[in-house]
Parts: structure tokens; C-alpha cells; sequence
């Protein structure tokens, strides 16, 4: 199974304890997510800056991204964009500001680094956008930081 996209069940936002996500400061209390069940792996948006100067748009975001049973937080910044309306093809181009990874699991960071672009790609870098299944979209990651 692949990452869908959909609305959080409770019975999901019991499971996964996003109740205690949800009250951390500046939460952005997403109730949408992308989510590969049989694999156990969810992307659900944290928080977005936004640049009131440039009519609210957003400058970057943080995602909560679980798998494998740990909480990896990633800060992205998308720099550039494009959709194709005739080929439903779309494509971003985002930078990761800042990657958090659990000590235990700082040797997989380059899996963990593909199965994010899974995700994001599944929605778009957007859970709650509900892309049509002839939809497609490319992701291109740039990643230079450090652990932390």
C-alpha cells in the first residue's frame, strides 16, 4: 500500500497520540494526513510560518513525519512550483531547513529522506489536498544540514 491522502479517524488520532502533537505550541491542529498503513508511516503538518508582508504566504513549514515508531521533524521551505492544468502533472522543489532524527536512527536518514518524498509526493507536499488518482506529482529535495 501507498501514502493516501485523508481525513485523521479518531480512531487514527487515538492510536498515534496526536492529541499530544496537537497541543505543542503553534500547532497548526491539521486534522488531514498522508498515511501508508500497512507500513505504519504518516505526514501530517505541524506548523507554517507566513510573511504577513507578501499577503500571508507561507515562508516555511514543519511536518511531523512517523515511521519505523519514531517522530522525525522536518523543516522545509518550498522554492519553487508549477502545475501543468491539461496534464495534471505538478511539480515543487523544496528545501529541508532543518532534520530532526532520533539518535537511534541517525543511519537511516537516507531511507527515511526517500520515504518522506514518498509522502510528500503522495499529497503534494499538501495532506489536505485530495489529489485525483491521475494525478502525479515530482518532489526534488535539497538537503545540506546537519543532524539534529
Amino acid at each position: 500500500m501507498a501514502f493516501v491522502n485523508e481525513v485523521i479517524s479518531k480512531e487514527d488520532y487515538e492510536k498515534y497520540n496526536l492529541g499530544a502533537l496537537d497541543k505543542r505550541r503553534l500547532s497548526s491542529y491539521s486534522k488531514e494526513w498522508a498515511i501508508d498503513r500497512e507500513k505504519k508511516r504518516w505526514l501530517k503538518k505541524y506548523h507554517s510560518s507566513i510573511d504577513i508582508d507578501n499577503f500571508g504566504k507561507d515562508t516555511d513549514t514543519t511536518w511531523d513525519f512517523y515511521r519505523n515508531g519514531y517522530l522525525i521533524s522536518v523543516k522545509t521551505k518550498e522554492l519553487k512550483k508549477s502545475y501543468d492544468l491539461e496534464k495534471k502533472e505538478g511539480y515543487k522543489y523544496i528545501k529541508i531547513l532543518e532534520l530532526k532524527i532520533p539518535q537511534e536512527i541517525e543511519g537511516e536518514k537516507e531511507q527515511m529522506l526517500k520515504d518522506f518524498k514518498e509522502a510528500f509526493e503522495a499529497s503534494f507536499g499538501n495532506p489536505f489536498l485530495h489529489i485525483d488518482e491521475d494525478e502525479t506529482c515530482k518532489i526534488d529535495l535539497e538537503y545540506e544540514g546537519e543532524l539534529t
